[in-house]
């Protein structure tokens, strides 16, 4: 800690590790570990591509409606992007922090509709 003008504060300086990525992410999985912290992994769910499209091909030569897909049903994918683990008091926390940011924004969305 530092002082200035009688005043106590603590200075963060923020750094970016080399490999840091910035995710999207729109779900969470995890719980409790056993050794008494909590793991988390961010997910992003998404419908893979088809393996094969098949189109007819119309009377003038344009692609036309599709007739065959491979495999015939897409399966939701639940790909995870980056997991983290974390102890019960920073979990406490990051939830404080992210609570308050939740209210700010909703506090944002509500004066747009106004």
């Amino acid at each position: 800690m530092s002082s200035n003008g009688g005043k106590n504060r603590m200075e963060f300086k923020y750094t970016k590790s080399p490999d840091y990525r910035l995710k999207y992410v729109n779900g969470a999985f995890g719980g409790p570990s056993p050794k008494g912290e909590i793991k988390i992994d961010f997910f992003i769910d998404h419908m893979e591509a088809p393996d094969l499209l098949v189109h007819a091909i119309t009377p003038s030569g344009q692609i036309g409606e599709e007739i065959e897909r491979k495999p015939a049903r897409r399966p939701i994918t639940r790909e995870l992007q980056v997991g983290i683990i974390i102890n019960l008091n920073d979990a406490k926390s990051v939830h404080e922090w992210l609570g308050r940011h939740i209210r700010i924004l909703e506090e944002q969305i509500k004066e747009k509709k106004k």
